[in-house]
Order: structure tokens, then sequence, then C-alpha cells
């Protein structure tokens, strides 16, 4: 048995190694993401350096994942959604596409200054990441959050709720979604009640019992169990059950209506 523990604690201490070296390394990771941002402004043909600098950001997305170092990944999660909303493929970047791209860099290099100083939350980074997300959506007014196993469903809900003037984020992993919902500010979340790693219902109550900027969220649950539609709502519940069937889409654009379009304020 002491051997085990031993072992146990011998690969927690190499993973720590692994994750300090990672903080380590990234302010020159960062260094070289704004070099390739300068060859990105204005460049008529911005196809190699676009697609090294989309790896270089998606590659700390997934450190972050791993090491546990969740708003590292929420900052790439959202610049590289920024990423897939500019025209073009690969995209064109003015000055603006590149001051928006340095201002999420900076907070990934924030976020490393802080940990590294011992910081165990950062609220100031947090809001930084909610207001760059206002700048980022424009005239967009809300953004929808949509889990589902199924694409065609994550299809279907997506096209439903950007007809409603909504932009979406789709994901499959509810672990996943659930460190980015603590720390990225969304209007609505649309779950399947099955998903991987952790389901809808466990997602949900996990927001709501959080103190996160997601803790009164609007949340609508898709399911195709019956026990789920006749529960008895708690304060860690959905705001709606919707059944699935043939007519899913008419039915969510009249819930999320419902939510917002009667009443303007998202929360």
């Amino acid at each position: 048995m002491e051997s085990t523990n031993n072992g146990g604690l011998a690969l927690q201490d190499f993973i720590a190694q692994l994750r300090q070296a990672f903080l380590d390394e990234l302010p020159e990771r960062l260094e070289e993401l704004e070099r390739l941002l300068l060859q990105l402004e204005n460049n008529e043909s911005p196809g190699e350096p676009f697609n090294e600098f989309y790896r270089g950001i998606h590659s700390i997305k997934g450190s972050g994942g791993t090491f546990g170092l969740h708003l590292a990944t929420t900052i790439c999660h959202q610049l590289e959604d920024y990423l897939n909303l500019l025209p073009g493929k690969p995209p064109k970047f003015n000055s603006h596409a590149v001051d928006i791209c340095l201002q999420h860099i900076d907070l990934l290099r924030n976020f490393v200054e802080a940990i590294q100083s011992g910081a165990a939350s950062f609220p100031a980074i947090e809001k930084k990441i909610g207001a760059l997300q206002k700048e980022v959506l424009g005239r967009q007014e809300h953004t929808a959050l949509i889990l589902d196993n199924s694409k065609v469903s994550q299809n279907i809900c997506s096209q439903t709720l950007e007809n409603l003037g909504f932009r979406t984020v789709s994901m499959d992993d509810g672990y996943l979604a659930l460190m980015r919902a603590l720390t990225q500010p969304f209007d609505i979340l649309i779950t399947s009640s099955e998903l991987k790693m952790l389901n809808g219902e466990a997602l949900i109550a996990a927001l709501r019992l959080s103190n996160s900027v997601n803790k009164h969220i609007k949340a609508i649950m898709l399911t195709s169990n019956n026990a789920l539609l006749r529960a008895k709502k708690r304060e860690i519940d959905p705001d709606a059950v919707i059944w699935r069937d043939a007519n899913i889409a008419t039915k969510l654009s009249e819930k999320v209506a419902e939510f917002f379009l009667k009443n303007k304020s998202p929360h």
C-alpha cells in the first residue's frame, strides 16, 4: 500500500513540475504570438502566420485544461471564438482585430503573473473577460451556451437561437463547459440531460451553487426522460425542461422568447 501511495505522490509531483514548466514557458510563447500578430496585420497572404497563431492559442487552451488552469482555457476559448467570427478563410486582420487579439494575450500574461505571485482568485481578469466579450460581440445582445452530444441537435439549437439574434457557442463535454461557464459570462444555457463527463442536471446545479458570473443564468434542459419533466422544481434546477420531439425548435424558440424578448433583462 505504501508503494502505491508513493507512486501516486510521485505522479502528482511530476504533474506539478509539468504545470510549472508550462507557466514558466508561457510568457515566451505569448511573445511569439504577438510577433505573429504583427505579421498578420494588413497581410494580403496571412495563411501560414494565421495557422501558426491559431495552433498556438489552441495548444495553450489544451495545456490550460490539462493543468487545471481553467481561466487560461476560457481566455483562449473566447479568442478562438473571435477568430472564427472574422471574415475570410484565412481571415485578414485590420488594426482592430489585432488589438482584440492583443488584449486576450495581455489577459493570459496577467493570469500567469497572478498565478506565479500566488493568487488563488482573479476577479479583475474575470471582469475584463466579460467586458472584452461584449466588445467582441459588437451589436449582438446575448450569447447562448449550447451543450449536446448530438451535432444534429446542436445545429438545430444554434440555428434557433441565431434566428433570435443570439451568438452561440456549442460544446459536448459537460465538465469542460462548466470550467468555461464558471469564468465566462453567458446569457442562456441550453443543455441536453446526457453529456460527456458531467450531465446537464449536475452542470446546472453546479452553476446555481457557485458564486460565478453564471450563477443565475437562464437554463433550459432538453430531455427524453419523463421523470425530469415531472420532477418538482428546486432552486438548483433548470428554468425550463423541453421534451425532445419533432417540434423542439418551435418549443425552444417560444421559451427563449418568453425569457428574453418580453423582458430584456437576461437574468
